[in-house]
């Protein structure tokens, strides 16, 4: 990691990320077919909307109930 100049004269810290991307496995899995997606949610007896954005900690679960 090191700090470079911009034009603007303020600092950005870059970092040299090809080695560790030279060692990322590639995920080779499609994505799933949306039409079967909502074919299934739309015969599921419960149904849920979660707002993913703030999702850490947004569903508390009790000890009691995993």
């Amino acid at each position: 990691m090191i700090c470079i100049m911009k034009k603007s004269e303020k600092l950005q810290t870059v970092v040299d990320a090809r080695k560790r991307n030279d060692n990322t496995v590639k995920d080779v899995t499609p994505f799933p077919d949306q039409d079967q997606i909502r074919m299934d949610v739309s015969h599921a007896k419960y149904q849920s909307k979660i707002d993913s954005s703030d999702a850490y900690e947004q569903i508390w679960v009790a000890v009691e109930d995993v």
